[in-house]
C-alpha cells in the first residue's frame, strides 16, 4: 500500500469512493442524502482544493487502484481564542472491500504528519452520530468529543 498526494487524474476514482461512503451515510440519516448533480459539484470541489495550499488530499493506492482517500484543510479560529489555527480532517473514505485493513489509520497518520509540518497541532474531525464504525475509528485514533452539534428540522 502506498499513500500519496492526489492529482487530477484521481478525480473519477475519488468520486466513486465518495459516492459509496455518501450512500452509506444516506442510509443512516436523510441529512446525508446526495443531490442529483453531486458528481458535478464534487469534481468542482476537488479541482479547487487540489490547487489550494490550504487543503491536502491523500490517496491510498493498492495494486495501481485507489482504496481510499482523506481530505483535510487548515483553518482558523476566531481571534478571541488562544489557539489561532487548527486542522480539520473533512473526510476519510475507504472502499467497503478495503475497510478494517489499516488503510484509514495510515491515511490519518500521514495527514497528521502534514499538519505537523504546517505547524498545526490541534486537529478536528466530524463523525456521524449514527455511524458507530466511524466514531470508534476516530476514538481509537486518539480523537475525543469536544462539542455536540444539535439540529432541528424547522420545516413543519
Amino acid at each position: 500500500m502506498k499513500i500519496r498526494k492526489a492529482g487530477k487524474s484521481d478525480i473519477n476514482c475519488l468520486l466513486k469512493i465518495w459516492e459509496e461512503t455518501a450512500r452509506l451515510h444516506s442510509g443512516l440519516d436523510n441529512y446525508f442524502d446526495i443531490s442529483d448533480n453531486f458528481a458535478e459539484h464534487f469534481k468542482a470541489f476537488l479541482l479547487y482544493i487540489l490547487k489550494s495550499s490550504n487543503f491536502m488530499v491523500l490517496v491510498s493506492e493498492i495494486n495501481s487502484g485507489i482504496a481510499g482517500h482523506c481530505i483535510a484543510n487548515k483553518s482558523y479560529y476566531h481571534p478571541l481564542y488562544k489557539v489561532k489555527k487548527y486542522g480539520e480532517i473533512i473526510e476519510i473514505c475507504v472502499t467497503k472491500k478495503h475497510r478494517r485493513k489499516g488503510i484509514g489509520t495510515r491515511l490519518v497518520n500521514e495527514m497528521l504528519d502534514w499538519f505537523k509540518i504546517q505547524g498545526i497541532t490541534r486537529i478536528e474531525c466530524k463523525a456521524a452520530v449514527l455511524n458507530n464504525e466511524s466514531r470508534s475509528f476516530w476514538r481509537k485514533s486518539g480523537f475525543k468529543n469536544v462539542i455536540e452539534v444539535l439540529y432541528k428540522d424547522n420545516s413543519r
